[in-house]
Parts: C-alpha cells; sequence; structure tokens
C-alpha cells in the first residue's frame, strides 16, 4: 500500500507528543501557535531545497496565443517565471524565446507586426504578473506559448491539509515536526520545568534529519556544482 503525505491534523499530534503536552488538557503551546511556527518553518525548508536540489519544483503550463493579445498572466501559484517557450504543435519543437526588459517602448518592433504562426518568434518581458509579448502576435496559435516557474509555497490552514508538497521527501515530514518542536521551545519562557537535555536532544534529531536531507539532495542533484563559498575582498 503506497504511503500517504501527513495531514496537519495528524502531524499536529505528534508534535504535542516531542513536547510532551496533550492538545486536550490546555498546552502550554496552543494549537494557532504550533501552526504558525509551522508554516514558518515550511517556509525555511521550502527555501533549503530549492537551493539543495536541481529543478525543485518546477513547474510548467502550456497556454494559447490570442490574435492581437499581447499579455498573459502568469499562474497563481507562480512565486518566479523562469523562462517562456514557443511551442511548435505540429512539429513538437519547443524553442525558448529571449527576455527582453525595456524601459521605453520600442520604435521598431522584431519580425514586424502580425507575425504569423509559422515563423512567429517573439521575445518576452515580465510586468508584475504578466509576461508581454513583442511583437503583438497577429495570429492565434493553439497550444503555442509555454511558461516554465517556480511554484510558490502555500499556507497550511487547515487540519486536512497536506505538510508536504508533492515534490518533497517524505524525510521533510519528520524533519518538519522536529523543527516545529525545536521552534516551540525556542519561545520565550516555553523551557520552563521541562528538562533542558530534553530540548538538546531535539535539537540533535533536527540536524541529524537535516544531515541525512543533504546527502539525499546530492545522490539527485546532477547539474550543480557543490562548493565552499567565499567572499571577495578577503
Amino acid at each position: 500500500m503506497a504511503r500517504t503525505k501527513q495531514t496537519w491534523g495528524d502531524a499536529r499530534a505528534e508534535i504535542y507528543a516531542l513536547l510532551r503536552e496533550n492538545e486536550d488538557e490546555s498546552p502550554y503551546w496552543t494549537p494557532t501557535l504550533l501552526l504558525q511556527l509551522l508554516n514558518e518553518c515550511r517556509d525555511e525548508l521550502d527555501m533549503h531545497l530549492a537551493e539543495t536540489f536541481e529543478s525543485y519544483n518546477i513547474l510548467s503550463v502550456t497556454t494559447s496565443i490570442v490574435a492581437d493579445q499581447s499579455h498573459y498572466s502568469v499562474p497563481n501559484d507562480c512565486n518566479r517565471l523562469l523562462h517562456v517557450s514557443r511551442l511548435f504543435p505540429d512539429s513538437g519543437y519547443e524553442v525558448p524565446l529571449e527576455r527582453l526588459d525595456r524601459w521605453t517602448e520600442p520604435t521598431v518592433s522584431p519580425g514586424g507586426s502580425g507575425a504569423t504562426s509559422g515563423d512567429y518568434l517573439p521575445t518576452y518581458t515580465l510586468e508584475d504578473r504578466w509576461v508581454r509579448l513583442d511583437p503583438v502576435p497577429g495570429a492565434a496559435i493553439t497550444d503555442g506559448l509555454k511558461l516554465h516557474y517556480e511554484r510558490g509555497l502555500s499556507k497550511i490552514d487547515s487540519d486536512d491539509d497536506e505538510v508536504l508538497l508533492p515534490a518533497w521527501p517524505f524525510i521533510c515530514e519528520s524533519l518538519l515536526k522536529y523543527m516545529v518542536a525545536c521552534s516551540a521551545y525556542e519561545v520565550e519562557g516555553a523551557i520552563g520545568s521541562n528538562q533542558p537535555g530534553y530540548y538538546q536532544s531535539l535539537l540533535k534529531k533536527r540536524d541529524d534529519l537535516m544531515e541525512k536531507l543533504e546527502m539525499y539532495a546530492e545522490t539527485r542533484s546532477f547539474g550543480k556544482v557543490y562548493s565552499t563559498r567565499y567572499r571577495q575582498g578577503d
């Protein structure tokens, strides 16, 4: 049977167990506080995975080119547009388009206005949540444009929400719970009568899981070169 990813309701119960608390007995850490800490930890982990994993959380969407329409909206979950391609459905070719950022309107449109569907290779500019094509297409092209983008991370707000994104390996599930538990202990005055040594054991487990995640990532990232960073001027 395939393993399913945990929902926030199930994960929260395990976090309370790590904190040696019972959610039904007026715990020191409220569910609202733990939810806030979870979303903060997910943001942190998402940034780490984006840096570590090659092609992490990269999606693409195909849209049709509309005659005399210059602007096309990016997907709602787009965090960063990576590049735009022109698709040729008949041949199956995909040609990356050149990004050209302009501060003023061009006096001459490259390729001429009203380019036909067969030879249309525009440049593009990103304007807020829109991709602007130049020159403006003169003919409609079904499935003629492809947007490649990095998906943004949505917040968890319901017990039924899954804590992991589809692209996240399962080890992140355990890592997130320890990250939240450690963050909970870092709330001012939270350690209280608990043994400081227990908090240290949570930190060690969190760091061990993070190290295993990084080892896992190195075996599955082929296009990046990992090295020690340096600072110019030293």
